[in-house]
C-alpha cells in the first residue's frame, strides 16, 4: 500500500500535480469573504443547500412554508433566483479551480504519507548507506511539497486556493448591491402585506357589524318599527363591506404569492405559503441612541457610500467630480439616517396617542350597545359609534405596524439596508 502510494505521488508529480486524469473531489478549501466571513464551502453551503454554520432549529425554520421578516436576507442570499443564480456562478467559475486543488490536496498527503514511510524504514535499518539514502529521497519529497509561499506543491496549492477565494468574493460583491435592493424590497412587502391584514380585519369588523344590522332591520320591519328602504340600506351596506373584504383577500393573496415567488418558492407551491407576524414594536430600541455614532456605523455598511468612496480619482489638483459625489453620497446617506431616525422616535407618540384613541372608542361602542339594547339609541347612532371602534382599532393597529417598521427600518439601515 505504501508502495502504490509512493508512485502515485511520483506520477503526479511527473505530470505536474495539475490533476490530469484525476476524478474531482469535494471542494475543501476554506474561503474567506470580507461581506460574508468564513466559509468551508465555495458557495458558503453544503449539499443539502443549508448554510454553514446554521444551526438545526433555524435551518428547520428557514424551510418551512412560514416566512417570517427576520428571515427574508437568508432566503435572499440561498434560496431566491439571485441566491441561485449567486450559486450556478460560482460553481461554474470555479469548478476547474476546485478540481485543481483537492488534486493538490491529495497529491500533498500522499506524499507526506510516503515521507512518513521513508523515515520510518530508514529508522528500521541496519545500514548507514540505506539510511541515508531513504532520508534523501525523503527529503526531496519534501522539497516537491514546499511551503505554502514558495514554489512547491504546497505553494500552488496556496494560490489556487486565493485564487479561488478572490473570485468567489469578487462574484458576491458583484451580486451583493442587488441583494441588499431585494431584501429591502422584500421588507417593505412585508410591512405592506400586514397592512393589508390589518386592512382585512377592519372590512370583517364591518361585515359582522352590518350583518348584526341587518338582521335587527329585518327583525323591526316584521314588527313594524322599520321600513322596507332602511332593511334595504342595511343589505346594501353589508354588501358593500363583504365586497371589500373579498378584493382585500385577494389583494393579500396577491402580495404572497409575490413575495414567496420572489424568495424561492415555485408557482405551484405558493398557495402553501404564510408569512409571519411583523416583529413588535420595540419602544427601548430608539431610546438613548446616538445619531452620529450610528451613522457611522450605517456608512461601513452602506453600497451607495461603500461606492463612492471606492471611486478612483486620478486628478489630484482641485475639487472634482468625485469629490463631489462623494460628498452627494455621505450626505444623503445623513439625511436618510436622520429622516428614518425621527420618523422611529414620532412613531412611539403616535403609537401611545393612537392607544388612547381606542381605549376612549372602545368605551364609548360598549355604552351604545347598552343604550341600543334597552332602546335608548337609533341604529344610525350606533352605526357611528361603531365605525368610530372599528376606525379607532385600525389605527391604533396600524400605528403598532408603522412604529414596528420604523424602528426595523432604522436597525436595517445600519447594516446596509435602505
Amino acid at each position: 500500500m505504501k508502495k502504490k502510494k509512493y508512485m502515485t505521488a511520483l506520477l503526479i508529480l511527473t505530470l505536474g500535480a495539475y490533476g490530469l486524469g484525476l476524478p474531482a473531489l469535494a471542494a475543501t478549501t476554506t474561503v474567506s469573504h470580507p461581506l460574508y466571513g468564513e466559509s468551508h464551502t465555495l458557495t458558503g453551503q453544503d449539499a443539502s443547500g443549508r448554510p454553514d454554520g446554521m444551526d438545526d432549529a433555524t435551518w428547520a425554520a428557514l424551510m418551512d412554508d412560514v416566512i417570517e421578516y427576520s428571515e427574508i436576507p437568508d432566503l435572499v442570499e440561498y434560496q431566491s433566483i439571485i441566491g441561485r443564480t449567486q450559486t450556478a456562478m460560482i460553481d461554474g467559475r470555479a469548478d476547474g479551480m476546485v478540481q485543481m486543488t483537492d488534486a493538490l490536496s491529495g497529491a500533498i498527503r500522499d506524499l507526506r504519507d510516503t515521507i512518513s514511510d521513508l523515515r520510518d524504514r530508514a529508522a528500521d535499518s541496519t545500514s548507514a548507506e540505506e539510511k541515508q539514502a531513504l532520508l534523501m529521497q525523503a527529503q526531496v519529497l519534501e522539497g516537491k511539497i514546499g511551503t505554502a509561499g514558495g514554489t512547491g506543491l504546497a505553494g500552488k496549492q496556496n494560490q489556487t486556493e486565493c485564487g479561488i477565494s478572490t473570485l468567489v468574493t469578487k462574484l458576491k460583491q458583484g451580486l451583493h448591491p442587488t441583494k441588499v435592493a431585494l431584501i429591502a424590497g422584500m421588507n417593505s412587502a412585508f410591512v405592506g402585506y400586514q397592512s393589508l391584514v390589518e386592512l382585512r380585519e377592519m372590512y370583517a369588523d364591518q361585515v359582522a357589524m352590518y350583518e348584526g344590522m341587518y338582521e335587527r332591520a329585518v327583525r323591526q320591519q316584521a314588527l313594524g318599527s322599520a321600513t322596507a328602504l332602511e332593511v334595504q340600506q342595511a343589505k346594501v351596506n353589508l354588501e358593500g363591506a363583504k365586497l371589500s373584504l373579498s378584493d382585500t383577500e385577494e389583494k393579500l393573496r396577491s402580495v404572497k404569492d409575490a413575495i414567496a415567488l420572489t424568495l424561492g418558492w415555485s408557482a405551484a407551491d405558493t398557495a402553501k405559503v404564510t408569512i409571519g407576524k411583523l416583529p413588535a414594536y420595540d419602544a427601548s430600541f430608539m431610546a438613548g441612541r446616538n445619531l452620529e455614532a450610528d451613522i457611522a456605523e450605517a456608512r461601513l455598511h452602506n453600497v451607495a457610500y461603500g461606492s463612492a468612496m471606492r471611486m478612483e480619482d486620478k486628478n489630484i489638483t482641485g475639487y472634482t467630480a468625485t469629490d463631489i459625489q462623494r460628498r452627494s453620497a455621505e450626505q444623503d446617506l445623513s439625511i436618510t439616517m436622520t429622516e428614518l431616525y425621527n420618523v422611529a422616535i414620532q412613531a412611539g407618540t403616535d403609537v401611545e396617542s393612537a392607544q388612547l384613541g381606542f381605549q376612549i372608542a372602545d368605551r364609548q361602542k360598549a355604552s351604545a350597545e347598552r343604550m341600543l339594547a334597552a332602546g335608548m339609541m337609533s341604529l344610525t347612532d350606533y352605526k357611528a359609534a361603531s365605525m368610530q371602534y372599528i376606525a379607532s382599532k385600525m389605527q391604533a393597529d396600524m400605528s403598532a405596524i408603522n412604529a414596528s417598521a420604523a424602528v426595523l427600518n432604522y436597525q436595517n439601515a445600519l447594516q446596509g439596508i435602505m
